[in-house]
Order: C-alpha cells, then sequence, then structure tokens
C-alpha cells in the first residue's frame, strides 16, 4: 500500500496471510469493513475525493470471484454501526445516510429479495440527534436502531429521549424495545 491510501485488508488465520482487498486510487480510500459470518462477502464504505469525506459509496466485494459491486453511491454521511452491519449470508447489510440536513435514516440493502437498497425509516428532521447505528441480526431477519427521534407508525415519545427500535424485515414491522424516561438524553456534544 505504498500511495499511503486507506485500504481494505483481509488475514487468513489458516495460511496465516493477508490480501489486500482494495486498491483505492484518485479517492481518500476504503473503510469500515464488515466482513459475512461465513466469510464470502465484505462490504465497506469509499470515501471520496476531498477531506472530510461527505459524500461515500456503499460497496460489496464477492471474495471468491473477486467481483466488486457499488450498491449506494454518493450517500450523504454513510455510516456503519461498530458491530455487526452484513448478515451472516452478505446479503443484507444495513447503513444510515442523510437525507436532508439533520435527517438521517436507516438503509437496508437486500440481496435476497430485491437486489436493492430501500429507506427503512422516514425519521423527521432534528439537529440534536445520536447516531443511529443500525445492526443487523446474523440471520438477517431483523434491524436495531436508536433515535431520539419518534416512528410515524408507532405511539409518540414526546420525552426525546433515545430509545431502540427493531424492523422485523419479513413483516415490515417497527417496535420499540425501550422507553426511557427524559434523563437517558445521551450526550449531544
Amino acid at each position: 500500500n505504498a500511495d499511503g491510501k486507506q485500504e481494505i485488508f483481509i488475514f487468513d488465520t489458516s495460511s496465516n496471510t493477508f490480501t489486500q482487498l482494495t486498491n483505492t486510487t484518485g479517492a481518500v480510500g476504503a473503510t469500515d469493513a464488515k466482513i459475512s459470518g461465513d466469510g464470502t462477502r465484505v462490504a465497506y464504505i469509499r470515501d471520496g475525493n476531498t477531506l472530510p469525506a461527505v459524500q461515500r459509496d456503499l460497496v460489496l466485494q464477492d471474495r471468491a470471484g473477486a467481483t466488486t459491486r457499488i450498491l449506494a453511491s454518493n450517500v450523504s454521511n454513510l455510516a456503519f454501526t461498530y458491530g455487526r452491519a452484513i448478515s451472516d449470508d452478505g446479503l443484507r447489510i444495513v447503513y444510515s445516510g442523510d437525507i436532508a440536513a439533520n435527517s438521517s435514516q436507516v438503509f437496508l440493502f437486500d440481496g435476497r429479495t430485491t437486489n436493492a437498497t430501500r429507506q427503512i425509516t422516514s425519521l423527521g428532521e432534528r439537529e440534536l440527534e445520536v447516531p443511529l447505528h443500525p445492526t443487523v441480526s446474523g440471520d438477517g431477519t431483523r434491524i436495531a436502531f436508536a433515535t431520539r427521534r419518534p416512528i410515524s407508525v408507532l405511539p409518540a415519545d414526546s420525552d426525546t429521549s433515545i430509545d431502540l427500535f427493531t424492523y422485523d424485515i419479513p413483516t415490515g414491522q417497527f417496535a420499540r424495545v425501550t422507553d426511557a424516561d427524559s434523563v437517558a438524553a445521551g450526550f449531544d456534544g
């Protein structure tokens, strides 16, 4: 990686070897690698040409055929959670991105049914919000995320506390996991 760009590497524990998956040119690089549970696919974020990289691409690389596919391009503030963002089979990937100022949303790439990316949430604008950090279950059937904004199909929670929600992909149903009181406002700074 002589050019110093941010790149994605795989370490194979059986052979104790590294393999470079990306070779970025003309951009900041590739970050936030997420490998599927079966090890066949790697999702990552490819940053734009300038720092700070606000417009990002979501990329999926099939390790067997070395094919690379852009699943979403030029997404404002595209972000993965710190934990699991890809299902065990690598066919469902969740992330957050902005659709407007102060309006981050949860998105799902669904390689099982539609082979397309769709917006899961329709959260209102809010200047002081926490990162959504959407995560997907290993079997790829549920998404969990945090927000202080109301989910339109659920009873409103007017205290602006941070709550955890789930979204059941097969049924398209949201559920509130927590009902925090107003002192659970999180850190906005």
